[in-house]
């Protein structure tokens, strides 16, 4: 990763240009989307983990959970599929949300817990084995919510949204927690966010070619992150050691 060259490559095998990637935590798995197809592989090999599955996938968003063998897929649609990485089949039964299409989903670090979000101002936390919703929705957003990402403790969700604030949220007892951290006059739309690795700070970016830190405890922004990017940045999350932006140029932040 230091020496910013290229370590492998993936194909979903077919024509559609990739629409979505995600790692899982310790950055060894990295699933790809298309239209038609998802597939992961082993980041050190390059082998796939399984074929690229077909079907009704739509521009879907993943994740993955800690250990790379389960995959939760958000489509053009209302539902979310978890998926066996292993056997490449689907699990139980899609996890229906409250909005019309779900654009982003996060597991939690234990893998019980999967939030979703999308064309609604509703966040949703859902259990894993069951599909069934764990309390009420996370109500505070005026307008579509674009990302969410879990702290790396599972204790506390981030979700920025349509509506200009990024809100931090008591996974426990589902209520926000401190005010609303608000961006600045140009905020972009479809931003992603996500948790430093000491869960003190949180980054967001999206269209536009910096990334903004913001310290949780005094609500404040810290930093302004050059990302290198000249037009807009669709990714923060993944990797810890690199992937557009860091997780680990964001925790520095909050070393200095």
């Amino acid at each position: 990763m230091a020496t910013g060259d290229q370590i492998t490559a993936v194909s979903t095998g077919d024509s559609d240009l990739l629409t979505s990637m995600a790692f899982n935590p310790d950055g060894s798995r990295v699933a790809a989307v298309n239209e038609e197809s998802v597939g992961v592989w082993d980041v050190a090999t390059g082998k796939k983990i399984s074929a690229p599955w077909k079907g009704r996938i739509g521009a879907g968003s993943p994740a993955l959970n800690r250990d790379g063998s389960r995959l939760a897929l958000a489509g053009s649609y209302d539902s979310t599929e978890l998926w066996d990485v292993s056997t490449g089949k689907k699990m139980g039964k899609p996890i229906i949300s409250q909005s019309d299409i779900v654009v982003s989903v996060a597991f939690g670090p234990d893998g019980t817990r999967l939030a979703s979000a999308g064309d609604h101002p509703t966040v949703g936390i859902w259990d894993v084995a069951t599909g069934t919703q764990v309390g009420a929705p996370l109500i505070g957003h005026t307008d579509t919510v674009d990302s969410v990402a879990f702290s790396p403790d599972g204790t506390r969700l981030a979700s920025v949204g349509g509506d200009a604030t990024v809100r931090i949220w008591d996974v426990a007892t589902g209520t926000q927690v401190g005010p609303s951290l608000s961006g600045n006059s140009r905020w972009p739309d479809e931003v992603i966010v996500a948790f430093s690795q000491d869960g003190s700070h949180l980054g967001y970016a999206g269209w536009h070619p910096k990334a903004e830190v913001w310290d949780i405890a005094t609500g404040k922004q810290v930093s302004t992150l050059q990302i290198g990017h000249t037009e807009s940045v669709y990714g923060l999350s993944g990797i810890p050691e690199v992937l557009r932006v860091t997780r680990r140029e964001i925790a520095d932040v909050g070393r200095h």
